[in-house]
């Protein structure tokens, strides 16, 4: 039985301590629920304007992939 007990607690695994990650997310949450309805949404458009380029290059592959590639021969 002891052998077992030593192949259990070698196949255990170990985390690293995280809390101070989550403290932190507490925190954000915190500051969002005191924010107005309307500094909600101005968070919102911040947003979505730092992601537009990821997203028009996203939209800009996707119409790329959609036409097939057409080969030209010189």
């Amino acid at each position: 039985m002891h052998r077992r007990a030593q192949a259990f607690k070698l196949n255990q695994s170990t985390y690293p301590d995280i809390s101070d990650i989550l403290r932190r997310k507490a925190e954000g949450q915190r500051d969002i629920i005191a924010l107005s309805f309307g500094e909600k949404i101005e968070m919102l458009e911040i947003m979505r304007d730092r992601i537009s380029p990821l997203r028009d290059a996203r939209e800009n592959r996707i119409a790329d992939r959609s036409h097939p590639a057409v080969w030209v021969e010189r």
